[in-house]
């Protein structure tokens, strides 16, 4: 996958130490300039292209069993990432075609405006 499509500071992969080494079990990507509604046409956008997605995870303070004061930071990171596809078999051809597919979409949603963003 060609890293330069992520651009400095506004996204990111998975970060790593340099004390650690990660299994890189699943591919995190973050971007800064993603709000709920972004995150979720880009998604969808890689849907069309056949690349399944996830969202990083829902804040365990918007469940109601777990309901308490909105955490500002995990708000942020739930609407900023996702996950990208990761199994055991993807060839380096997989790899290319999402790294192409998400540097396509970035580069149309660096041409959008960004709606307003609430913390939940």
């Amino acid at each position: 996958m060609n890293l330069l499509f992520l651009g400095a500071g506004k996204r990111r992969l998975n970060r790593v130490k340099n004390w650690a080494k990660s299994a890189f079990w699943m591919v995190c990507l973050e971007v800064d300039a993603f709000d709920e509604a972004r995150r979720d046409r880009f998604m969808e956008g890689l849907k069309d292209r056949g690349i399944e997605t996830r969202p990083y995870f829902r804040p365990l303070s918007s469940m109601p069993m777990y309901a308490q004061a909105p955490m500002p930071v995990t708000a942020q990171k739930a609407r900023i990432g996702l996950n990208l596809p990761t199994f055991f078999g993807l060839t380096k051809a997989d790899v290319d075609r999402v790294g192409a597919a998400v540097a396509h979409l970035l580069g149309q949603l660096d041409g959008e405006a960004p709606s307003s963003r609430q913390d939940s």
